[in-house]
């Protein structure tokens, strides 16, 4: 159920604002993001978030995490594949056609570029 809060702090805001266009979020979502990790930071005296960050980035295993630090990892984890990011896709190889980099790989594994226009 949604629920409108307001916020007091505008920098707070401006950090959400930040933070969740690094993380292709919405500001609400990375708000939702923030308490769901203070909620596990108080419930487990033993979190550590930096645990959590460096097995996202493949540095540790899940296995190595606590539990309570593996429920806040598989929530990024799921969150991060269920992200939308058509949008970004398309920007991003509109991007690399435009810089005349490769578009992609034929099925010999060779990088593919667009052609230049006529």
């Amino acid at each position: 159920m949604s629920q409108v809060f307001k916020l007091s702090d505008k920098a707070l805001l401006e950090d959400a604002r930040a933070a969740s266009v690094l993380n292709s979020r919405s500001i609400a979502g990375q708000i939702e993001h923030w308490v769901r990790i203070s909620h596990a930071i108080e419930r487990s005296p033993e979190f550590n978030y930096a645990r959590v960050t460096q097995a996202l980035m493949a540095q540790t295993s899940p296995d190595a995490l606590s539990l309570s630090e593996q429920e806040v990892y598989f929530d990024e984890l799921s969150a991060d594949l269920w992200n939308e990011s058509g949008k970004d896709d398309a920007l991003f190889w509109q991007n690399r056609r435009q810089r005349g980099l490769g578009v992609g790989t034929d099925q010999a594994g060779n990088i593919v570029r667009q052609k230049p226009a006529p």
